[in-house]
């Protein structure tokens, strides 16, 4: 799974979602040297009913969230922590928009 760069998740292959969420200059890969991108999470291990679950968070990331959001985005296969863009990871079959709560105004 990855944190993509739109806060836009528009069926039928998410590609409104656009590329990862990053750096300049960032490349894509766990295991790059010149990455990772932002966005670059791990793999989510689904099983045969379909079912997953990830404890990441974004609190580091909240102040650079941006207004239109972003987009969690789960693809079909495992990323290879590597290849360029997305780590030859597949097919997008699962988005969700990204949006930064509220925060209370300080007094």
């Amino acid at each position: 799974m990855h944190v993509h760069a739109n806060g836009r998740c528009d069926p039928p292959d998410f590609a409104s979602s656009g590329a990862h969420w990053s750096r300049p200059g960032a490349e894509h890969g766990v295991d790059n040297p010149k990455g990772p991108h932002d966005g670059d999470w791990d793999n989510l291990d689904v099983g045969a009913d379909g079912r997953g679950a990830s404890d990441r968070l974004l609190p580091r990331w909240h102040s650079r969230i941006p207004e239109s959001g972003l987009a969690l985005v789960i693809h079909s296969g495992p990323d290879d922590g590597m290849s360029q863009p997305e780590g030859n990871s597949g097919r997008r079959v699962a988005c969700a928009v990204l949006i930064a709560p509220a925060l209370p105004e300080k007094s």
